[in-house]
């Protein structure tokens, strides 16, 4: 432990070797509210893996209430880029969602209370910082009240769309498509089962690595295909393979093969009940008219129906086949302020970026306008 300070009545520690809140953080993870980008697992391999290459140190918060209980981690990291000190979401270069940890009793209006008022102390009690720079942050945790949605500013380019589930997948189908699309589904899921020996497999091990690695290569294929540009590289790879190695639970690879050779992987994080889509890949030379990625998809969907998992998370993308599943819209949000005089260039900057990509992602025109001159820059041309 780093340091320590009591604010209204709660006690906040700093911590950079998580190591030392190890039974805590795992305690509090699996009896609170949180998502699966918050494990344990997943920040101390963001820690060994990633955290060097983009310069980044650990500073954990940890608030616990007058009987020592744990109510919250926050899981930040901070950063220098150029002269200015960042404070930031661990993994947040990743891009998947980021918050903190909570007691249940603390995602209330109660919790949010109690940073409305004590923000600017607990930010002066991490200083020195120039600017903090959050991002990816949801307005609501698995349905629970976010305690920091106080800290929203700009509204992220994308929101999440969510899934409810239960037990019966044929009875989630009914309601999500209309009976002649039903039957339309299932005559194009037969003429592609009777193209060619299909398989589906939910992978683990050296199996679900390796399926993992193919599976990014497509991704960058189609992204770049796209206009995108590559996305993942080899430390993403390393530190998804690191999460698989340390715990299996969290990461989950899922495959559709024909005739033995991948046509599509998804990759997605299970915490509890709660399961994130990570990864939609579609391999470059399949013949997309049977749309093998719907059928893997639903299959997919149907899987974590049987092994009970209650909330979907298609994860953020407004990509309409997310909305025609979704039955919630979790918008996200970010909070990029100066703290110092130094800090002010960077906030406006990364706030108009933030601006800009917002106007692209909700604007189909611009979006298809700047994807094709992103073709054209790499060379790209429909």
């Amino acid at each position: 432990m780093s340091n320590s300070v009591l604010i209204d009545g709660i006690s906040l520690s700093t911590y950079t070797n998580i190591g030392e809140i190890e039974i805590a953080w795992k305690r509090l993870e699996n009896s609170g509210v949180t998502m699966a980008f918050q494990n344990y697992e997943w920040c101390k391999t963001w820690i060994d893996q990633v955290a060097p290459s983009v310069d980044a140190i650990p500073l954990v918060v940890c608030g616990r209430d007058a009987a020592e209980k744990m109510i919250f981690i926050l899981p930040f990291q901070k950063r220098e880029v150029g002269r200015l000190r960042l404070l930031e979401w661990l993994g947040q270069q990743n891009g998947t969602a980021c918050s903190g940890l909570f007691d249940n009793s603390f995602c209330s209006e109660s919790g949010q209370a109690s940073f409305t008022q004590n923000l600017p102390q607990i930010l002066n009690f991490l200083e020195p910082l120039e600017a903090i720079n959050l991002r990816h942050m949801p307005k609501t945790i698995v349905g629970k009240l976010n305690p920091l949605a106080v800290l929203h500013q700009t509204l992220s380019a994308n929101a999440s769309f969510i899934l409810d589930l239960q037990p019966h997948y044929e009875a989630i189908l009914q309601t999500k498509r209309s009976s002649r699309s039903i039957s339309k589904m299932r005559r194009r899921d037969e003429r592609l089962e009777q193209s060619g020996k299909l398989t589906f497999d939910v992978l683990a091990s050296i199996e679900a690595e390796a399926a993992l690695e193919m599976g990014l290569l497509h991704k960058n294929l189609q992204l770049k295909n796209a206009g995108v540009g590559n996305v993942f590289n080899q430390s993403d790879f390393e530190f998804y393979r690191q999460i698989l190695r340390t715990d299996p639970r969290l990461l989950r690879v899922f495959r559709l093969q024909l005739d033995g050779k991948t046509s599509a992987t998804m990759v997605g994080a299970q915490a509890g009940t709660n399961f994130w889509l990570l990864i939609s890949a579609l391999a470059p030379y399949i013949d997309l008219q049977f749309s093998p990625g719907d059928y893997l998809l639903r299959r997919m969907i149907a899987h974590c129906c049987s092994e009970g998992i209650s909330i979907y998370d298609f994860s953020l993308g407004e990509q309409n086949y997310k909305q025609l599943w979704a039955d919630q819209r979790i918008l996200y949000f970010n909070s990029i302020q100066a703290l110092r005089y130094r800090g002010l260039f960077f906030s406006a900057i990364n706030n108009m970026s933030e601006a800009a990509k917002r106007l692209v992602k909700q604007n189909s025109h611009l979006r298809e306008f700047y994807y094709e001159q992103r073709r054209r820059l790499s060379g790209k041309k429909d």
